[in-house]
This record gives C-alpha cells, sequence and structure tokens, in this order.
C-alpha cells in the first residue's frame, strides 16, 4: 500500500470523531478542518519548491493530516488568524526546521498546539455549551473573523469542570452536569471506532495505543478512591474525556516522532499514558495530552537503542 493510500484511510478514519464533534460543536469544526488542510498542503508545497525538493512520496496527505489533527483539537470558534498561526508554528518548527518528513523528533500538530496554548490562552476557552444553536454559519465565520462575538463562551469541558469542582465529589458534579454537556464522551468513541479501523486493516500497530490507554487508566485505577471530593477520577473518565482516543490511535502512533520498534512503541505509549495521569492530576492543563505526548517523544530514540540491545546481540551471534 503506497504512503498516500495510508494517509487517505487515516483521514478517513478520523470522519466518526470529526463528525461527532460537528454534531455538538456546529460548523466552526468543519472551518477549522477546512483551514488547516488548505494552509497545510500549501505550506508542504512551498517548502518542497524553497528547498527545491520533489514532492514526497505520499504528496500533501502527511503535512494534510497534521493539519487535521490540529484542528481537531481546538475550539469551534477559535479565530482563523489564531488557527493559521498554530498551523504554520506546527509544520515549521516540528517539522521543517528539522529536515521535512521523516526527520521531525516532535509531533507537528501537538507543536502547533502547544504554541497555541502558550500564546493564546485565552482563545482555546472560546467553547460553546452543546446545547446552543451552533449552525449559523454568518455568525460562525463573523466570529472566526473577529467582525463580532459570540455570546455564551465557556472554558469549562469535562476535565476543566473536574479539576474545579471543588468540595463535589465526583457523583455531585455528575449530577450537576447531564449527558448532555460531556459531549466528549461520544467524541472519543467515534475516535474508537477509527481508531479500530485503522487497527484492523494493519495501518497502525496495536502497542503504541494500548501502551498509551494502560499507562492512564493503571493509574486512574490505582489512585481512584470511589470518587471523594479528592478523587483524580475512574479509569472510564480518563478514557472518555478529553482527546484520549485521538491521541491514542491517531498521534501516539505517529511513525516518525515514535519508536520504530513494537516494543519500544508499547513503552513509548505507556510513558506517555503515565504522563498524561499525572498532568491531568496535578498540572495547570486539565487534558495534558500534548506536553505527555511531547516529552514522551525525546524518549523514543532512547527506547529503541535500549530495548533493541538484546536483538542485536542475539544477531551478532
Amino acid at each position: 500500500m503506497t504512503t498516500a493510500r495510508l494517509m487517505q484511510i487515516t483521514l478517513l478514519a478520523l470522519a466518526p470523531g470529526a463528525i461527532a464533534m460537528t454534531f455538538w460543536w456546529g460548523p466552526g469544526v468543519l472551518v477549522n478542518l477546512i483551514v488547516a488542510a488548505s494552509l497545510s498542503a500549501l505550506l508542504e508545497r512551498g517548502y518542497a519548491q524553497l528547498r527545491r525538493l520533489p514532492m514526497p512520496s505520499g504528496g500533501y496527505g502527511a503535512a494534510i493530516l497534521a493539519g487535521c489533527l490540529l484542528a481537531l483539537c481546538l475550539p469551534p470558534y477559535l479565530p482563523i488568524s489564531v488557527l493559521i498561526i498554530g498551523v504554520t508554528a506546527g509544520l515549521v518548527l516540528g517539522k521543517y526546521v528539522y529536515g521535512g518528513l521523516g526527520n521531525n523528533p516532535f509531533n507537528p500538530a501537538l507543536v502547533g498546539y502547544c504554541f497555541i496554548m502558550i500564546s493564546f490562552p485565552a482563545e482555546l476557552t472560546f467553547w460553546m455549551h452543546p446545547t446552543d444553536s451552533h449552525w449559523d454559519w454568518q455568525s460562525v465565520l463573523a466570529a472566526k473573523m473577529f467582525a463580532s462575538t459570540v455570546d455564551g463562551y465557556s472554558g469549562a469541558t469535562l476535565l476543566d469542570t473536574f479539576r474545579h469542582r471543588g468540595a463535589l465529589t465526583v457523583e455531585e458534579m455528575l449530577e450537576t452536569t447531564s449527558f448532555i454537556d460531556r459531549p466528549h464522551t461520544l467524541i472519543n468513541v467515534g475516535f474508537l471506532a477509527g481508531g479500530l479501523v485503522l487497527l484492523a486493516l494493519r495501518i497502525i500497530r496495536y502497542q503504541a495505543p494500548l501502551g498509551f490507554l494502560l499507562g492512564l487508566a493503571l493509574p486512574a485505577l490505582l489512585f481512584f478512591d470511589s470518587g471523594s471530593s479528592q478523587s483524580l477520577g475512574s479509569p472510564i473518565f480518563h478514557l472518555l474525556s478529553g482527546g484520549t482516543m485521538l491521541a491514542a490511535f491517531f498521534i501516539v502512533t505517529d511513525p516518525v516522532s515514535g519508536p520504530d520498534r513494537p516494543h519500544s512503541q508499547f513503552w513509548f505509549g505507556l510513558i506517555a499514558g503515565g504522563l498524561t495521569f499525572l498532568l491531568r492530576s496535578y498540572s495547570a492543563y486539565p487534558d495534558g495530552i500534548a506536553f505527555a505526548i511531547l516529552i514522551a517523544n525525546i524518549f523514543g530514540p532512547l527506547l529503541d537503542t535500549l530495548l533493541d540491545k538484546p536483538h542485536r546481540s542475539e544477531a551478532s551471534t
């Protein structure tokens, strides 16, 4: 199977989660995807022309995938100007400065996301209550172009609410947060479905997703205290909140910024999942996935080197 075909299937596998996001959050999600994908393709083309390089064998697929992954991490009402900055920073700082496709040690989509998180933290709170009417294209486009503002912004995603619930127990918090206020549950199910398709088609290996989910769920199980006001959250809560499934099947599995060997990929995922739990529980960032995976990217080459030694010794004998 060609690289271009692999990228096309991976993009199609994002569809269930992207459709769920659009259902909950409206056309702002589609605007983010269209702008990010188009700009990524333009940047890829411009980089190739500037360096006088032929286009990669996968065409624009890798760049478009990175742009779409970044777009799916962002609020639907994020201004287009900030989205453009994020996509440009992700591809330039996360990919092109290292020599382009196949050379980047960090995931470009997460580099762009962290750049926005650090530079424009307020803009990442541009979420809306999922029961509000989002399908007024004119209002959405006006808001994203800074031509007008949208009433009712709320930065209280489920993970935000959980972290700042005060003295409420988990049960008390969920009593005040109906299912319709928790769209990330169905969104995660959508990305899980797409990830299982990739596994079934053997486009990705199971080791990295398994390691990531175990690294997140096991400490959550170990420290779960049945839901007191000091609870860090149950395994199910962590697995179906935030961008967990998107990260597990579409980001941790990046073949360039992660390790090469299957057993190294498992430990890589385990490190990323464990760090995600720590950051969610104790840092100022309730989701924590982006920083966790970027930190884990540092250990990718080391894991391949350390875990490959026994195989090299056997081969030499």
